[in-house]
């Protein structure tokens, strides 16, 4: 998506009225396609708590390991590389700002806190 979006907008950027609107554009779908992306996990939550529980009980595992995969694989897979490699991908591409790699950084902290 990243990459149909960067081919969309690139070179179409200008410092017109059609440039920020543009931008304005491509800000939002970032943002909601992000956003949707990521309330897919929300059944996950519901049904993950019944086998949590019952597993739980059983003793195949304790507290500690299932944080370290919940974090693991939710947090850091799930919920901050789709939005770090979206940044990534189309913050040149699409140029929003190229002055300064702190911008970049601060870009994809936006879109990895947007929720």
């Amino acid at each position: 998506m990243a990459a149909c979006l960067g081919s969309i907008f690139a070179g179409r950027m200008g410092h017109d009225l059609d440039g920020v609107q543009n931008r304005l554009g491509v800000l939002f779908f970032m943002l909601f396609y992000l956003g949707l992306l990521s309330m897919s996990s929300l059944p996950v939550w519901r049904d993950e708590q019944a086998l949590y529980a019952h597993e739980r009980r059983a003793g195949a595992y304790s507290d500690g390991a299932y944080f370290c995969a919940v974090v693991l694989c939710d947090l850091l897979l799930v919920r901050m590389l789709p939005p770090l490699s979206f940044a990534v991908v189309t913050y040149r591409w699409i140029g929003l700002k190229t002055v300064g790699e702190h911008v970049l950084y601060v870009f994809a902290a936006c879109l990895v806190s947007r929720g």
